[in-house]
């Protein structure tokens, strides 16, 4: 699917819906409480703009965490912080970071310390733990040309994000859009990780989508 480049960020802006925050820690059982620090889902893209970009992370348990930008040789060209009003966001498994100047193309990662205990005037830290190293290829708002891959009525068959790319090459695309009907229903914040966010990491981690929502959006108690 082409648009003309100057549809592109109208298009980026008026259909984006932003999926909603989601604490997945929160609803675990409690005998899943001590389990294995790690990235539930490492990354995935939305919001670009003609500049910026904002990369969200969800973590399996309450955390510090902040993205690094990084430069070819791998060192730290830049860290972002979540952070709003002054303060920066910490003890939470969900983030979102908010690149404003983004590069069209650029390698990051995010790195997380589990928060143990969160006191007044004691923070006691656990394991850190770090995604592998990702590389966001953004469109440019000068291009003749911007190309993308719409997704309707999924319902649910996760393998069908990966199997209706043609070619099995996403290089082609700029941005990827969930048309609707991605589920049958919403019942809780798992079902968004592992019927949406998972299976689509494989793109999602460098290519930003948009998410529009269709009538079974609306079904469910987390819809």
């Amino acid at each position: 699917m082409n648009f003309n480049r100057r549809r592109f960020l109208e298009v980026l802006a008026l259909a984006g819906i932003t999926l909603p925050n989601i604490s997945v820690a929160q609803e675990k059982e409690a005998n899943e409480a001590e389990g294995e620090f790690s990235f539930l889902v490492p990354a995935y893209l939305q919001n670009q703009t003609e500049t910026g970009v904002s990369i969200f992370t969800i973590l399996s348990k309450e955390a510090f965490a902040w993205l690094e930008i990084l430069d070819n040789a791998g060192n730290v060209h830049k860290k972002i912080y979540q952070s709003e009003d002054g303060m920066i966001n910490a003890n939470t498994d969900f983030f979102h970071f908010t690149i404003e100047d983004a590069p069209r193309s650029f390698r990051y990662r995010i790195k997380a310390k589990e928060v143990q205990k969160f006191d007044p005037y004691k923070i006691v830290y656990g394991q850190d733990i770090e995604t592998t190293i990702f590389e966001a290829k953004l469109a440019k708002s000068d291009q003749e040309q911007i190309r993308c891959l719409v997704y309707n009525d999924v319902h649910e068959e996760k393998s069908s994000y990966h199997d209706l790319i043609p070619n099995q090459d996403i290089a082609p695309y700029d941005f990827f859009v969930m048309n609707g009907d991605s589920f049958h229903y919403v019942t809780n914040q798992q079902d968004i990780t592992e019927k949406l966010l998972k299976p689509i990491e494989f793109f999602a981690t460098s290519k930003p989508f948009i998410m529009n929502r269709g009538n079974h959006e609306t079904r469910g108690s987390f819809a």
